[in-house]
């Protein structure tokens, strides 16, 4: 087995058990709201976990190859930054067209085109409030 069939075989896997867990999330918590919302089936609550589901592949996309090269311990260091960073890149951004110097004006662009931008599946808030 080649290494690149053994990490898609590891990431298919961790995908359908990610699938199956958020799933299964969302319909136990569709069930509970069930009856406070005059009987009908919220379809909010699966738009938001397609949203979950859908961070916690790329998060799981990202993390593997660290897994792989580092220690079970950095890679989580690793990837709970990652979690956070790519939450706070739109203030990275802000942060960074603030300043007056123009390197780092550049580099928060920089960083802000690398970096992934977890709030573009963060869709929890519209779900919950209308947006």
């Amino acid at each position: 087995m080649r290494r690149f069939e053994f990490i898609f075989g590891k990431t298919l896997g961790l995908s359908v058990t990610l699938l199956l867990t958020t799933l299964a999330m969302a319909t136990v918590l569709s069930s509970c709201t069930f009856p406070t919302v005059r009987g009908r089936a919220e379809v909010g609550i699966f738009i938001a976990a397609a949203g979950i589901y859908m961070e916690l592949v790329l998060l799981t996309c990202l993390a593997l190859p660290l897994l792989d090269v580092h220690h079970a311990g950095l890679s989580a260091i690793f990837t709970l930054s990652l979690f956070l960073v790519g939450h706070l890149t739109k203030y990275l951004y802000v942060l960074g067209e603030q300043s007056k110097v123009a390197g780092v004006r550049w580099g928060s662009r920089f960083l802000f085109y690398l970096l992934p931008n977890l709030e573009n599946f963060n869709w929890k808030n519209e779900v919950a409030y209308g947006g």
